[in-house]
């Protein structure tokens, strides 16, 4: 049977790509631009060695196969269909199983705005794929209708890719074009403006500030990438240097983990990526913003109650990440033990066996 990866957005498939590479399957977006950005993302992919070369296959640009489908008629595809993003239409009946692969493990309630749908969803996937016990906790708040047999751990499987890209970290500096090796690698991730990210309140200021002493990375969310070419003319127009923008949209070359595996300390908001960055077991600070919709997580699963806190009208922001690069606040191997299911054996075999299950 077939297997089908949708996703809202390109950067939410990549989600999804461990599973592609090992099982196989299709792409799904939902209109002809996303298309157009998975074949742009994609292109000469398909055979490298390192991602997909066992599907020989030739397709348009030689990417992975990908097809325009909106939601609404997913029921007509005869297979499994792996969500990425919480978009199964509640008026279908499929022909497969759907499983929902949440694109990450924020602190972000269930949907936007509290709009009922995105809870009835929850409860109509065949299967809830588990990064973090924090997913399911998360799921259980917004629906107690979810019976436990729903859920299956699978573990955060992108982390494996995590020590093969830190063994190749010069290859990654020269990606980013990064001048002085020699200074510490400071990785700024905020999210974008649904979770109220922090950019536009501290990316000039930090440009301004960190650089002095550090490199700074910024990686805008993939929603985004747009805000960086006027930021880049801005860092030209003020002679700012040692700050160097990571393109969040290619997600073969430029994926988080390509960002982790050259960062020595992480600032962030309310991006699932403060608790992805955990894997590096290095420090994290979390800039001060004004989100509210906040999922409550127990104390040991909760960044806000760990990391620093950045506010610029108490802290130096050069001075606490000179602190904790020294000693971070928070014991940073425990907290990334209790946020993700870390023992799995397999997880891309664990999903290849529902997939197999009628």
């Amino acid at each position: 049977m077939e297997i089908y990866y949708y996703g809202n957005k390109v950067y939410q498939l990549s989600y999804a790509l461990p599973i592609y590479q090992k099982l196989g399957g299709t792409f799904v977006v939902n209109s002809f631009k996303k298309y157009l950005d998975f074949k742009r993302i994609f292109k000469n992919n398909n055979n490298k060695p390192s991602f997909f070369n066992h599907f020989k296959f030739t397709t348009f640009l030689n990417t992975p196969p990908v097809k325009i489908i909106k939601p609404e008629k997913h029921w007509k595809l005869n297979g499994t269909i792996i969500y990425c993003c919480n978009r199964l239409d509640l008026n279908s009946v499929y022909k497969g199983k759907t499983i929902y692969l949440e694109h990450g493990i924020s602190d972000k309630p269930v949907g936007i705005d509290d709009v009922p749908s995105s809870i009835e969803r929850l409860n109509k996937y065949d299967v809830i794929l588990l990064s973090s016990p924090k997913n399911r906790i998360k799921y259980l708040e917004s629906s107690n209708e979810i019976p436990e047999s729903k859920f299956k751990k699978i573990g955060f499987f992108k982390f494996e890719q995590y020590q093969k890209l830190y063994e190749l970290r010069d290859k990654e500096l020269k990606r980013l074009k990064i001048k002085d090796t020699s200074r510490k690698n400071i990785l700024y991730a905020p999210t974008w403006k649904f979770g109220n990210g922090t950019f536009e309140k501290y990316g000039k200021k930090f440009a301004k500030e960190i650089s002095k002493e550090f490199n700074l990375i910024i990686r805008l969310h993939s929603n985004e990438m747009k805000l960086a070419k006027e930021f880049k003319k801005w860092l030209k127009n003020n002679s700012i240097e040692n700050v160097y923008l990571s393109n969040s949209k290619d997600v073969i070359n430029a994926d988080t983990l390509n960002d982790f595996a050259i960062s020595d300390l992480m600032i962030g908001d309310m991006s699932s990526v403060v608790y992805e960055f955990l894997v590096t077991k290095k420090p994290v600070i979390i800039a001060k913003h004004d989100y509210q919709k906040i999922v409550k997580m127990p104390d040991n699963m909760n960044i806000m109650k760990n990391a620093s806190i950045y506010d610029d009208e108490t802290n130096n922001i050069v001075d606490l990440i000179k602190e904790n690069l020294l000693k971070p606040t928070y014991d940073v191997e425990r907290i990334y033990e209790n946020c993700f299911y870390n023992s799995i054996d397999d997880p891309i075999e664990i999903i290849a066996g529902l997939l197999n299950k009628k």
